[in-house]
């Protein structure tokens, strides 16, 4: 790949998965893999001795109002995001990159999806050494888990949606100094702060809000 590997797994519950781009389809091995299983995890990660690091996407996100939610919504979200990147920290080498892709959605909230924030912040927290944790904001992606009107609708509120090659390379910067923790989005500052506090104040970003404010004016 561009980045220097010379093989990629792509691991997925899918039985079928979309065929690899044609520069990089004789580099990709595809496998099938439940990442809720902890067996499996650890049948394939042993198998495959020399995995020098692991980039986890996996993740679910049915929206709907908090107080409808219950708990097998919750165990549902938390599954594949959470428990998966639990299996996987604990299977790993010392020697193996983890790096978990998070959302925006448990950086400050998001309306509707309460339960799929909930799995991301249960990511967030394993940031640290041997862990990288990127929040991603919305992507033009075809296929993706945002459509064309929840990315308009998240450009109203602020929230501009990446080119992938854009969003990519600020993941990679940021793999690159070896951050904990990143924030990936393409932010109006002065419009998502009008949005996130018109119903209560929200001190996490006050500070950034204010500096938009002043830059505005």
């Amino acid at each position: 790949s561009e980045c220097g590997a010379s093989r990629l797994l792509l691991a997925s519950r899918a039985a079928h998965m979309a065929a690899a781009p044609g520069p990089l389809r004789a580099a990709i091995e595809k496998v099938q893999l439940d990442v809720t299983q902890a067996d499996e995890v650890s049948a394939l990660l042993n198998r495959e001795a020399g995995i020098t690091g692991v980039l986890h996407l996996a993740g679910m996100a049915r929206p709907g109002p908090w107080h409808e939610l219950n708990a097998q919504d919750l165990r549902e979200h938390l599954a594949a995001k959470a428990e998966g990147a639990e299996h996987l920290r604990a299977c790993i080498g010392p020697t193996v990159r983890l790096v978990l892709v998070s959302s925006i959605s448990s950086a400050w909230g998001a309306g509707n999806l309460s339960a799929y924030a909930s799995a991301n912040a249960v990511v967030d927290a394993m940031a640290g050494p041997g862990v990288n944790v990127v929040a991603l904001g919305p992507i033009q992606l075809s296929g993706g888990m945002a459509d064309d009107g929840q990315l308009a609708e998240f450009q109203t509120m602020g929230l501009g949606a990446m080119e992938p090659a854009r969003a990519l390379a600020a993941v990679g910067a940021a793999l690159v100094a070896d951050r904990a923790y990143t924030i990936v989005a393409d932010v109006d500052w002065a419009r998502l702060g009008a949005t996130l506090t018109a119903r209560r104040p929200l001190p996490l970003l006050d500070d950034v809000f204010q500096r938009a404010d002043a830059a505005h004016k």
